[in-house]
This record gives C-alpha cells, structure tokens and sequence, in this order.
C-alpha cells in the first residue's frame, strides 16, 4: 500500500485505519454472509429390487485325492574314524638342474656404404692462459688503546674487626687464654 493511499485511508491522521476508516474506505458497505442458495430437484424414488433366475448349485469337485506314500527313510552310516597322530617323513630338499647357456653365434658385417658426410669445421678458437692474482699484501698493527681520563678511587678502609675478634684480641694481651 501506498503512503498516499493510507493517508486518504487513515481520515482522522493517527496513523492507525479503524474498522469505520476501512468501512468508510471501501465504500461503506458491511461485508454479510450468508449460505449459498441451493435449489434441489425432485426426490429420486427407488424401484422394487431386480428379480434373477434360479439359484445355481455348484457340485463337488470331481478329483479324489488318495493318501500320500513318501519314499524309504535314507540310512545313515556311521561317521568315519580318523588316525589319532599321523606321522610325516621329513621334507625333502631338491637342487636346481645344472644347466648352462652359450651365447648365441653372430656375425656382424661393416656397413656397406657411408652417408654421412665428414664434418667440416672453421678454425678453432684461441684461448689465453688463465690469469691468476694475487692477494694483495696487508699488514695489521697491534692496536692502540685510546687514552682514557684516570679518575681517582677513594682509599678503601680498613677492615673492622667484630665485637669477638676484639674481645679475643683483647685476652690475649692479658695472657689468658
């Protein structure tokens, strides 16, 4: 639907068609519904029921069936016995058969004619001998350490004796111990 068409639709501009607005829109008339018209014809009538002939009686079968006969019932002998161990003789080794080729005779004969011509060639190309060079001679200086600017260390001090070492120096010069 277009906007055009909702807005002609929506009369009172709430952006909802009631079911007035719609009615009102199609043309003001209300839907009804209603059975459809049905015409029926006359009832059918039914007649009395068909009559046929006689009732046809079938007779019995003619075939007669005697008692079946089955032949004798086979015999069965008893299953065979079987050697409780069986003993093989040891396998048999076998040599291949000695036998030797000779290379069959052929003769061969040298070509009866030459169709290839012998090649012709220009003149062979002149090489120099190789140059060899030689690694440049290098000399390496011991290097020089760079001056660098002495700053003065503070004297270290002197160790200090703990409170045991002190005491025991301290006895000793007392002679004890």
């Amino acid at each position: 639907m277009s906007a055009a068409a909702f807005q002609q639709m929506d009369a009172n501009g709430d952006g909802s068609i009631s079911r007035q607005e719609f009615a009102a829109a199609m043309g003001g008339a209300q839907p009804t519904y209603a059975a459809p018209q049905m015409s029926y014809g006359a009832p059918v009538t039914y007649g009395a029921p068909a009559t046929y002939g006689a009732p046809v009686t079938y007779g019995a079968p003619a075939a007669s069936y005697g008692a079946p006969t089955y032949a004798a019932a086979p015999t069965y002998a008893a299953p065979p016995s079987y050697a409780a161990t069986q003993t093989f003789a040891a396998p048999q080794t076998y040599a291949a058969p000695a036998q030797t080729f000779a290379a069959p005779a052929m003769t061969y004969a040298a070509p009866s004619a030459s169709f290839v011509a012998a090649p012709t060639y220009g003149t062979a190309p002149t090489y120099a001998a190789p140059q060899y060079y030689q690694q440049p001679q290098m000399a390496y200086a011991q290097p020089q350490m760079a001056s660098q600017p002495q700053t003065a260390m503070p004297p270290a001090a002197a160790p200090t004796a703990t409170k045991a070492k002190k005491a025991k120096a301290a006895k000793k010069k007392k002679g004890c111990c």
